[in-house]
């Protein structure tokens, strides 16, 4: 299991802005570093922009569309890509 130090997080999110921050829990089972950004496109439902460096070393960014209904206790995803 991956670790960073909170001051790393605060000086990442910080450099970041729109909306993007790093993603942690992803940091942390992962061990890489990527950046997210959530877009609410209704109560229901909400777009996520996820960026990271994929195998040969380029930038990816993956869009993933989320329904939370209000009595699940997660929400659903589906990728765009």
């Amino acid at each position: 299991m991956a670790k960073i130090l909170t001051k790393q997080i605060q000086q990442i999110n910080n450099a970041c802005s729109n909306g993007w921050r790093l993603d942690t829990q992803y940091v942390l089972l992962h061990g890489e570093k990527r950046l997210i950004n959530h877009i609410e496109l209704d109560s229901t439902n909400y777009l996520e922009f996820a960026l990271h460096y994929n195998y040969k070393n380029q930038i990816s960014l993956h869009i993933s569309k989320y329904q939370h209904k209000s009595n699940d206790t997660f929400a659903v995803s589906e990728r765009l890509r």
